[in-house]
C-alpha cells in the first residue's frame, strides 16, 4: 500500500502523472502535478492504494532530469529483514541502508523543519537558516553494516560532502548528566569519504574501493556560503548484499572492531553463526526489503522526442534518471543505478 511519492526536479517543466496497478493492465491515476523548472520538489499525496506496479508519466515542455524518486506507504522497516551475505562467488547488488533494515536517524543539526521524526519518515531534511558551518545527519544502522557508497540529493548549491563512520558513537555527559553526541570529535577524525559539488548541481556520490564496516554513519554538508535554507532530499548509505569474506574481515580491522585479520576472520565466522550475516556460498539465503514503504533512488529511464515519456517501476539505490529533451518516447523501465 502506498500513499505518497516524490522526486527532485532538475530543470524539467510540464505535467507528471502517477498511476498504480495490481496487474499491469488496468491503471488508476493516483495523483497528477503541474510544475515549472524552478520547482525542486515534486510530491504526490493521495489516498492509500494497494498496488503492485507504479507508472510515472511525463508530458513536458522543457527537458531535464529527475532524481531521488521515492515512494511511501503503510509498511515499516520492522516488517522486513535485511541481511548482508558473505560470498566469494556472487557479487550481489546495492541496498540503501538509509531508512531500512532497522536504521534510524538519531541526530540532526541544525534541527530540521517539521522535526526529526517527520523528516526521517519521508527522507527529506529541510535545514533552516543557520550560522552553523555544517548540516549534519547521523544514522544508527542498528547493527554492523558493510558500506561502499555514499551520496545525497540536496539543494542545488556548491557544497562539500563528508562521511564519517563509528563503531561506537562519541558521546559525553551534558550538564544534566545525560549522554549526548560530541560534534567536536569530527575535528580529530578523517572522513572515510569526501567529495565536492563545486558546480552546485544538487547531487553527490562517493564510492570506496573496499567496503567499510560501521554501525553509526555521519553525513556532513558544508555549503560554500550560508544559504537561507538547505535541504537534503535523499541520503544514500549503500552496501552490497554480498561481500567476500576477506573484504568483510579487512573492513572489521579498519574499523577497529577486530585487532587483526585472523581475529576478524574468526569474528566473521561468529557473525555467520549468530545470523548477523549469511554465508551465501554455503547455501544460506538472505532476505532483503525496504522500510517505510519507501524506494530510494531513481531509475535510469530517459526519452527523446515529442511524445510522453513513461518510466515504470521503482528503484532502490542512488542515481539519476528522468526525461531528456522536451519529453518524448517511451522510456525504459526504471532500474537500479
Amino acid at each position: 500500500m502506498i500513499n505518497r511519492a516524490s522526486f527532485a526536479n532538475d530543470g524539467i517543466e510540464g505535467r507528471a502523472t502517477l498511476s498504480g496497478s495490481a496487474d499491469n493492465k488496468s491503471w488508476a491515476v493516483l495523483d497528477e502535478k503541474v510544475f515549472t523548472a524552478s520547482d525542486r520538489d515534486v510530491t504526490f499525496v493521495f489516498a492509500g492504494m494497494q498496488v503492485r506496479f507504479v507508472k510515472l508519466e511525463f508530458a513536458l515542455s522543457k527537458g531535464g532530469s529527475i532524481r531521488a524518486f521515492q515512494m511511501f506507504g503503510g509498511e515499516r522497516d520492522s516488517d522486513y529483514v535485511v541481511k548482508q551475505g558473505v560470498s566469494d562467488t556472487k557479487k550481489g547488488y546495492p541496498v540503501n541502508f538509509a531508512g531500512v533494515g532497522g536504521s534510524r536517524v538519531i541526530y540532526a543539526s541544525p534541527k530540521p523543519e517539521g522535526g526529526l521524526d517527520e523528516s526521517a519518515d519521508y527522507n527529506k531534511f529541510s535545514f533552516p537558516e543557520s550560522d552553523d558551518r555544517y548540516r549534519t545527519l547521523i544514522y544508527d544502522l542498528g547493527q554492523l553494516r558493510l558500506l561502499n557508497s555514499f551520496g545525497s540529493v540536496h539543494s542545488p548549491r556548491p557544497v562539500r560532502f563528508e562521511v564519517f563512520t563509528f563503531d561506537k558513537l562519541p558521546e559525553k555527559e551534558d550538564w544534566r548528566g545525560r549522554l549526548v553526541f560530541e560534534p567536536s570529535d569530527f575535528n580529530v577524525r578523517e572522513p572515510i569519504a569526501a567529495v565536492e559539488d563545486t558546480r552546485g548541481l544538487g547531487f553527490v556520490k562517493a564510492s570506496l574501493n573496499k567496503p567499510a564496516a560501521a554501525r553509526y554513519v555521519a553525513m556532513r554538508w558544508e555549503p560554500d556560503f550560508n544559504p537561507p535554507a538547505f535541504t537534503v532530499t535523499s541520503g544514500s548509505l549503500s552496501g552490497n548484499t554480498y561481500n567476500t569474506k576477506a573484504d568483510v574481515a579487512a573492513a572489521l580491522v579498519a574499523s577497529g572492531a577486530a585487532p587483526s585479520q585472523a581475529a576478524a576472520l574468526t569474528m566473521v565466522d561468529s557473525m555467520i553463526q549468530d545470523g548477523t550475516i549469511t554465508d551465501t556460498d554455503a547455501g544460506v539465503g538472505n532476505a532483503n526489503g525496504t522500510g517505510n514503504g519507501s524506494a530510494n533512488g531513481t531509475g535510469n529511464g530517459s526519452a527523446n522526442g515529442s511524445a510522453n515519456g513513461t518510466g515504470n517501476g521503482n528503484a532502490n539505490g542512488y542515481g539519476t534518471g528522468g526525461i531528456v529533451g522536451g519529453g518524448g518516447g517511451n522510456s525504459p523501465p526504471a532500474g537500479n543505478n
